[in-house]
């Protein structure tokens, strides 16, 4: 809340460790938690969009159903297109691709963008490269993705 009123225009929720949790320890100690973090921010600043990115979550269904997270952000380990299927079209996704394919050939890069792509589906999509840059990765690496 202090970074939108700080002038934020979107505020991150990151659970960097929510993959290492079982379904039911999930659904028990965090699943609440994260629902009432959106709820107290859509009560108060109805219009700011949310997003969560619930690293390596392979279950969040129930985040879906329950929640007024506006954008979740997939690693990739997770299939875009099942994430779709989960999300339909009332929530934006944002990922997912592997920082390391930056050290691939230009062509692998267009391939696995282009296979990313195709897997989020066409509407509210944000391409996004996991959990970015590295510091030995060529910038050059980083124009072919976004080119692609």
């Amino acid at each position: 809340v202090n970074q939108i009123r700080a002038g934020a225009q979107i505020v991150q929720v990151f659970e960097s460790n929510i993959g290492e949790l079982s379904p039911e320890d999930y659904d028990e100690f965090i699943l609440d938690s994260l629902v009432e973090i959106a709820d107290g921010i859509k009560a108060v600043y109805p219009d700011v969009p949310i997003a969560i990115f619930p690293r390596k979550l392979h279950f969040y269904e129930s985040l879906v159903e329950r929640s007024k997270y506006d954008v979740i952000s997939v690693d990739w380990t997770l299939d875009l297109s099942k994430a779709r299927q989960i999300v339909g079209d009332k929530i934006t996704l944002q990922g997912n691709l592997e920082p390391c394919v930056l050290f691939s050939s230009d062509e692998t890069i267009r391939k696995r963008t282009a296979t990313m792509l195709s897997k989020a589906g066409k509407t509210r999509y944000i391409s996004n490269l996991g959990w970015g840059m590295l510091p030995d990765h060529d910038p050059d690496k980083l124009q072919v993705f976004i080119d692609a």
